[in-house]
C-alpha cells in the first residue's frame, strides 16, 4: 500500500466556557460575540405572509379578514414577488398599489417587512441601476480572472455584493434608502444570503484545478463545495471567497442593519436574515428556512430554535403550518399553536400552496387559532421582559428544560416541550390525532396558567395530559412573577 499525507495549514483559536449552570456558559458565550439585539416590542407581535399574493388586492384581502375576525396581527410581508421580474429595489406592476397598502397598515397600527436579496441582477443593456451604479462603485465580487463573477438567482444572471467593503455598505445603504422613498417600510427580509446561486461556483464554472476549490480536507457536504454557490476562488476586496463563505450572510445584516439605522437613528432596527454566523444575533433575527408542512417538521422546530437560542439568536421561529406543500386542518392548527409561542411568531407558505392564514379553515378554526395567539399577547410584557435580558445577559428567551434544572437528568433529552425564562413552560401536542400528550413536570410547583390549577406539588412526575385540539398547554412555575395583559380578547 502508498499511502500519501497532506498537511493543511490553519490558524484555530479555541474557547472554553466554565460556567455554574448552562445559562451561565451562555452569558460568558454571548458576551464573546456579543450580545442579542434589542427587537422593537411590535416584532413579538403575530405576522403574516406568503409566497404568492399575486397582488395587493388579494394582500388587502387576507390582512381585512384578519381584521374583520378579530385575529391579532401586527406585521405583514411580502416576499420576492412584489419585485418587478424579482429585481431588488423594484415595484411590480401587480402591486403598483403597495404604497398605499403600506399606509393602510401603518393608519391601523400596523408594520410592513419586505425581502432583499444579495443577488442583483446583471443588466447588460444599462437600464437597471443599482446593477449600473454597483459596477462604477466596484461594489461585486470578481473571479479569480477579476472579472465580474456571474451567478444566477431569481432574475437570472446576477452579481453578489462584497458587503466585506466599506464602499459596498455605502451603495446598499443609497439604495435601501432609494426603496424607503418609495415604501416605507419598517423591517428588511434578506434572503438566499448563503450566499446561493443557481450556478455551481458561476456561469463560467471555476478553476477544478485549483487546490483552492478541491481543497485536502472535504466536508461531507452534497457535491462539491461550490455546489449551488460561488467559487472558493472569487475574490472579494480584502479576501478570497474561501476565507470568508461563511460570513456572507453575516456581513449583509451588519450593512442592512447599518442602513436601516442610517435611514432611522432613533428607530431599533428589525431585520430577518436565512444565512447566519456567530455574532449574527447581534443585528438579526432567523427563521429556520423552507421546512415542510409535516408533523415531523413541526416537532423538529422546537429543538431547532432552541439550539439558535443556545447561540445567541433568541428572535428565531420556523414557519407557522410549513412552508413547503399545503398544510392540513389540524397540522395548521397545531402548528399554530406551538408557534403561538415561538419567540419570532410567523405564518408564511410558499408559492401555489393552498392558503394557510388563520382565516383560511373556517370559523371553528380560526377561534382556535385566535385562543393561542391570546394567550402569546397576554404574556407579550413577560416576552418582552426576556428580550430586555438577552439583550442584556445573553439568557436565552426559549429554554430546553436542562437550562432551568440541570440537575434533572430526565430533563436532559426533553425536547417536545420547553421554557419561556424560567417562569413559563410550553408542551404541544406533536403527533397526528392526539387528543393527549405526555408531560414532564421537573421537581417545582406547576401551575395551569389559565386557570391557575395547582397541577404538580413539587415532585418530579411524568403524565398523561389531556390536549384537546381547541388549546395548547401553559404552566407557570410556582414562585414567579409572570405579567399578563388582560382586554386583549377583542384582538
Amino acid at each position: 500500500k502508498q499511502w500519501y499525507q497532506r498537511r493543511v495549514a490553519i490558524t484555530a483559536g479555541i474557547s472554553i466556557f466554565i460556567g455554574q449552570g448552562p445559562i451561565d456558559v451562555v452569558r460568558q458565550y454571548t458576551e464573546r460575540i456579543g450580545r442579542p439585539f434589542l427587537p422593537p416590542i411590535w416584532s413579538l407581535g403575530f405576522q403574516l405572509c406568503r409566497w404568492g399574493y399575486n397582488n395587493t388586492g388579494y394582500m388587502r384581502s387576507v390582512l381585512d379578514d384578519m381584521v374583520d375576525q378579530h385575529i391579532p396581527v401586527d406585521v405583514q410581508w411580502n416576499d420576492i414577488d412584489y419585485m418587478h421580474t424579482t429585481q431588488d429595489f423594484t415595484i411590480s406592476e401587480e402591486f403598483s398599489g403597495l404604497p398605499a397598502h403600506n399606509a393602510y397598515l401603518h393608519k391601523l397600527g400596523k408594520r410592513h417587512v419586505v425581502m432583499l436579496d444579495p443577488a442583483i441582477f446583471v443588466n447588460r443593456s444599462g437600464g437597471y441601476l443599482p446593477f449600473q451604479s454597483g459596477l462604477e462603485d466596484d461594489v461585486f465580487i470578481k473571479n479569480v480572472s477579476n472579472e465580474l463573477l456571474i451567478g444566477k438567482v431569481w432574475p437570472g444572471d446576477t452579481a453578489f455584493p462584497d458587503f466585506l467593503f466599506e464602499k459596498t455598505v455605502e451603495w446598499w445603504t443609497y439604495w435601501i434608502s432609494h426603496l424607503n422613498k418609495i415604501l416605507d417600510f419598517d423591517g428588511l427580509w434578506i434572503d438566499m444570503n448563503e450566499p446561493q446561486s443557481f450556478y455551481d461556483g458561476s456561469a463560467a464554472g471555476c478553476p477544478w484545478n485549483s487546490d483552492i476549490e478541491n481543497p485536502p480536507y472535504y466536508p461531507g457536504v452534497r457535491g462539491r463545495l461550490q455546489w449551488t454557490t460561488l467559487c472558493l476562488t472569487a475574490k472579494q476586496h480584502h479576501y478570497l471567497h474561501y476565507d470568508v463563505h461563511n460570513l456572507y450572510g453575516w456581513s449583509e445584516a451588519h450593512a442592512t442593519h447599518r442602513a436601516l439605522k442610517a435611514l432611522r437613528p432613533t428607530n431599533r432596527t428589525f431585520i430577518l436574515s436565512r444565512s447566519t454566523f456567530v455574532g449574527s444575533g447581534r443585528w438579526a433575527a432567523h427563521w429556520t428556512g423552507d421546512v415542510l408542512s409535516t408533523w415531523a417538521d413541526l416537532a423538529t422546530s422546537i429543538p431547532g430554535l432552541l439550539n439558535m437560542n443556545m447561540f445567541g439568536i433568541p428572535m428565531v421561529g420556523a414557519d407557522i403550518c410549513g412552508f413547503q406543500g399545503s398544510s392540513n386542518l389540524e397540522l395548521c392548527v397545531r402548528w399554530s399553536q406551538l408557534g403561538a409561542f415561538y419567540p419570532f411568531s410567523r405564518n408564511h407558505n410558499t408559492l401555489f400552496a393552498r392558503p394557510q392564514e388563520p382565516t383560511a379553515w373556517g370559523t371553528e378554526v380560526t377561534a382556535i387559532i385566535r385562543a393561542a395567539l391570546l394567550q402569546r399577547y397576554r404574556l407579550i410584557l413577560y416576552l418582552y421582559e426576556l428580550f430586555v435580558k438577552a439583550h442584556e445577559s445573553g439568557d436565552p428567551v426559549m429554554q430546553a428544560l436542562f437550562m432551568q434544572f440541570p440537575q434533572d437528568i430526565t430533563t436532559h433529552d426533553k425536547d417536545r416541550q420547553f421554557m419561556w425564562g424560567r417562569a413559563v413552560m410550553i408542551c404541544p401536542a406533536l403527533v397526528e390525532g392526539a387528543r393527549t400528550t405526555w408531560i414532564y413536570f421537573p421537581g417545582a410547583i406547576w401551575y395551569d396558567l389559565w386557570t391557575m390549577e395547582k397541577v404538580s406539588a413539587g415532585q418530579e412526575v411524568v403524565e398523561e395530559y389531556p390536549a384537546p385540539l381547541k388549546t395548547i398547554n401553559v404552566f407557570g412555575r410556582g414562585g414567579s412573577l409572570i405579567p399578563l395583559v388582560w382586554g386583549t380578547e377583542d384582538g
